[in-house]
């Protein structure tokens, strides 16, 4: 579930491009002074990462294209179309899975298995900070 919510960021600044680029450049920044990662190490992790994540948010687009299909024509949709979105769901659940299987392997072999864990820990702690910052914003914005 924790890559859902990282969508949810992505899809929240849909439109404004400098909002989702400074969102990158955080998420770097974080998953950078966590991992305290060598040039070497830096130079081999980060095009393997770019590559996980770009695949991560193609899965995350269709997703929230399903959801939004779901919610513009549930009052008409068959239970069968309804069926296929459940279906899809759960496909594009499986391909995220495989996807971090397929990268944890390659994650291993460019960096110490502690840092490994330790990327995985910081997505988490990313999400959850940038959920909060969303959450605090939107809380900001509505009593103004």
């Amino acid at each position: 579930m924790l890559i859902v919510s990282n969508n949810i960021i992505a899809q929240s600044h849909e439109g404004k491009g400098e909002r989702s680029e400074q969102f990158k450049s955080m998420k770097i920044a974080f998953i950078t002074e966590k991992l305290k990662l060598t040039p070497q190490e830096a130079q081999l992790f980060w095009p393997v990462y770019n590559e996980y994540d770009a695949k991560r948010e193609a899965i995350g687009k269709e997703k929230m294209e399903s959801g939004r299909h779901f919610k513009e024509t549930e009052e008409t949709m068959t239970d069968k179309e309804a069926e296929e979105i459940a279906d899809r769901f759960i496909v594009l659940e499986k391909q995220e899975s495989q996807l971090m299987e397929e990268y944890n392997i390659k994650f291993k072999s460019v960096l110490p298995i502690k840092k490994v864990s330790a990327l995985y820990v910081a997505e988490f702690q990313f999400r959850r900070h940038i959920l909060q910052e969303l959450k605090k914003e939107a809380h900001d914005h509505h009593h103004n």
